[in-house]
């Protein structure tokens, strides 16, 4: 399989350019951040925001596959449209990571994936940072399904990504607040949210490839809602902490795991297709392990007690 990737260098991403690179398939990656291992891939220095740009470097080629992670806004969409139906570029499915987010102002428990319309919504082209993010997702989601009818699309709708190598470092942040005795408040009125991990969001953008499996898939990790204050617990827990955690009502901190209002997901769809997410008990410890063994901590010291 031949695959084009707008992004990957970082995060899941780079997990899912290692994970094609190992079985095989032919990789092409779309950035302006190098890869780190050039070696292994092609590599093609441009923004994915300028048509221009993409329909020179990319003129003429065909791929079997075209995973998005950098579409933000219909504008993004309008980009990959016009290179694929003004034959720039041949593409046999479109893969793109969307976000639960595509589901606010509203939010709720357990949201199956017609809580949110893509083939009804508003796809006029805007960029961000004119919209919020939530609303350049549902205009990317609704542009693409609107306009490329006769290509197969997955939209694939993220909650929170947690993983040791995470750029924004939601969960290393975490892990050494609490492990070095650092104040972490949580707030008053914190609402359930879904949490996957990255290892398995790659998996699922490469099941998903392999599969050639299309429509809308909400991913996540079981159990299906975490609130602010049990991610914390379950890092006291894993780490044997009698620290107490704060309860506040707060503006000024960085609230990577707060929500106003629930924001979990359904994802019997993907279990129903065959996909098996890893329990987030279980990632975590070993991402947590990961991280003690680094500081030269004994990870066997630390045992994630059952729930």
């Amino acid at each position: 399989m031949e695959v084009l990737i707008f992004g990957g260098t970082l995060f899941m991403g780079k997990i899912l350019c290692e994970k094609l690179f190992a079985n095989g398939h032919k990789l092409t990656i779309v950035s302006r951040r190098e890869p780190d291992n050039l070696t292994e891939f092609e590599y093609i220095n441009a923004d994915r925001k300028s048509y221009q740009q993409l329909a020179t470097k990319l003129q003429n080629r065909s791929f079997d596959t075209v995973i998005d992670m950098l579409n933000y806004s219909s504008f993004d969409s309008s980009v990959i449209e016009k290179l694929i139906n003004q034959k720039i570029i041949s593409c046999g499915h479109y893969i793109f990571t969307s976000s639960s987010h595509v589901y606010l102002p509203e939010g709720g428990k357990e949201l199956v994936e017609s809580a949110f319309d893509p083939f009804t919504y508003n796809s006029t082209d805007s960029d961000r940072p004119k919209i919020s993010y939530s609303e350049g997702k549902r205009r990317a989601e609704a542009y693409l399904f609107q306009n490329m009818a006769g290509i197969p699309i997955t939209a694939i709708r993220l909650p929170v990504a947690l993983g040791a190598n995470d750029p924004s470092e939601r969960f290393t942040n975490l892990f050494e607040k609490i492990l070095d005795k650092k104040h972490v408040p949580l707030s008053n009125n914190a609402q359930p949210i879904s949490l996957v991990w990255a290892n398995d969001a790659a998996d699922f953008l490469y099941w998903t490839a392999t599969k050639k499996l299309s429509g809308i898939y909400n991913v996540c990790s079981p159990p299906e809602m975490f609130t602010e204050g049990e991610i914390h617990e379950l890092f006291l827990s894993i780490l044997k902490s009698k620290k107490k955690i704060t309860h506040i009502n707060y503006r000024r901190e960085k609230r990577p795991f707060y929500s106003k209002v629930p924001l979990t997901l359904d994802c019997s769809n993907a279990t129903s297709q065959g996909f098996n997410f890893t329990p987030a008990f279980d990632w975590i410890r070993l991402e947590v392990s990961q991280l003690l063994s680094k500081r030269e901590y004994n990870p066997v010291q630390f045992i994630m007690p059952k729930r």
